[in-house]
């Protein structure tokens, strides 16, 4: 830590400690409250337990005497408040809790960055730079692989709802605002009669709701979605990306025989309708079918008996009415 407030202020060790017992004198409550866990010397925190080194610096006695004097008002030693300003100082500058010095400008990053590329220019990236690069450059593809996944999908709704009457399309907003307002007080329902349900229960109630299904199948759903989970979490940026790109391969695939399916369903159905309508068609036309097509529209509408008069049900060989309408035949 001393070694890295050393690169920060660009000085020498001695002047770092120097810097660093200055700032904390004047602050010192802030500072004892900020870093008092990680510099006792009986500390638990984790990365302070192990101070193997030792140093030795000349101060001048007025400074000594400053330190001093803030360590008994905090009521510790000079050597814990010495740990104390490192570490706090280090951690505010690192976190820009802290981003004024007494008398020290501040060095733009800009002009840092620009000072360290000069400096390392036509040099090999070091071994460390490099697996940065790479890391980064593998989560950009993943970031990138998403983003377009997302946009993709967006464009799709986009051009299927323009296709659609406004009618429709805000129906169907209606619909998914329905549905999802019925799936939140649902789970508000479950929670509060099983106030103890653990998270996987209450998912595999969820899956169970989604797809309709019984418990053995939701809790597989679930069972397999955490495994995939644990996979992704072992593995590289390089390996995520790849994982990704074949489940969307499969659900694709999977969405491309669904939608074939479907389509040879409904025009199955189209297909049985014609069937239908031309065998319709092809019957002879009589009074007796205009009769019964009527009386069940009227049925059907909730209407009166258009035909009190005749039988009900019509015999197909019931005589005409002299009276009857020749075109009133179906």
């Amino acid at each position: 830590m001393l070694e890295g407030l050393t690169n920060t202020l660009q000085c020498e060790e001695r002047e770092a400690i120097r810097i660093a017992l200055y700032e904390a004198s004047r602050s010192s409550s802030k500072a004892y409250e900020v870093a008092i866990s990680y510099s006792k010397s009986d500390t638990k925190e984790r990365g302070h337990t192990a101070r193997s080194s030792k140093g030795r610096w000349n101060l001048p006695k007025l400074e000594k005497d400053e330190i001093a004097k803030a360590a008994k008002s905090l009521s510790i030693s000079d050597k814990v408040f010495l740990r104390l300003a490192i570490i706090w100082l280090a951690k505010g500058i690192k976190h820009e809790s802290i981003i004024r010095l007494t008398k020290s400008p501040r060095i733009p990053k800009d002009e840092v960055a620009m000072q360290w590329s000069r400096d390392n220019r036509d040099k090999p990236p070091s071994e460390a730079v490099k697996k940065l690069k790479d890391a980064r450059d593998d989560a950009k593809a993943i970031s990138d692989y998403i983003f377009e996944k997302k946009q993709y999908k967006s464009l799709n709704e986009y051009e299927s709802n323009r296709s659609k009457h406004s009618e429709a399309r805000n129906q169907e907003a209606q619909e998914l605002l329905e549905e999802t307002s019925d799936n939140e007080n649902w789970e508000k329902s479950f929670l509060e009669e099983n106030p103890d349900v653990d998270d996987i229960e209450f998912l595999i109630r969820c899956k169970m709701r989604e797809y309709k299904c019984d418990y053995e199948d939701a809790k597989m759903f679930v069972e397999t979605e955490m495994e995939e989970m644990d996979e992704l979490v072992k593995m590289t940026s390089q390996e995520q990306l790849a994982f990704l790109k074949q489940k969307d391969f499969d659900e694709t695939s999977y969405e491309r025989g669904e939608k074939e399916r479907q389509r040879e369903l409904k025009q199955r159905h189209q297909d049985e309708m014609d069937a239908w309508e031309a065998k319709r068609n092809a019957r002879e036309k009589t009074w007796v079918g205009f009769v019964n097509a009527r009386r069940m529209e009227k049925e059907m509408m909730g209407r009166p008996e258009p035909y009190p008069h005749l039988p009900n049900p019509l015999p197909e060989d019931y005589p005409i009415p002299d009276d009857w309408n020749p075109e009133e035949i179906s």
